[in-house]
């Protein structure tokens, strides 16, 4: 579980690191669905964590039954890839908020 906060907190401070220069919301997803299949298979609690924000990303929304690229749903309701990669990091932030997490 440390490993993937680690990976928020990173993606929070500086989240050029994984996008480059422009934040490309779908080039964020291709990431983070990479390192959530491996995350998953090593971390039982990253993955309920995982699948967790995923279904508040959808409540969020009002979109039910969401299990597979559950964070596509953001690009649906935003103009252009940046909008959504900054909604993201602002639904990570509440998410984590309510979850009680500090990074």
């Amino acid at each position: 579980m440390q490993a993937l906060l680690n990976l928020f907190a990173q993606l929070i401070k500086k989240p050029y690191l994984f996008v480059g220069e422009h934040p490309f919301y779908t080039e964020l997803v291709s990431f983070l669905n990479g390192y959530f299949v491996r995350i998953k298979e090593e971390d039982n609690e990253a993955g309920i964590f995982i699948d967790e924000f995923i279904q508040f990303i959808c409540d969020y929304y009002g979109i039910k039954n969401v299990k597979r690229n559950g964070l596509t749903v953001i690009n649906l309701f935003t103009d252009n890839e940046e909008q959504a990669f900054y909604k993201f990091l602002e639904l990570l932030n509440e998410f984590l908020l309510i979850k009680k997490i500090n990074l």
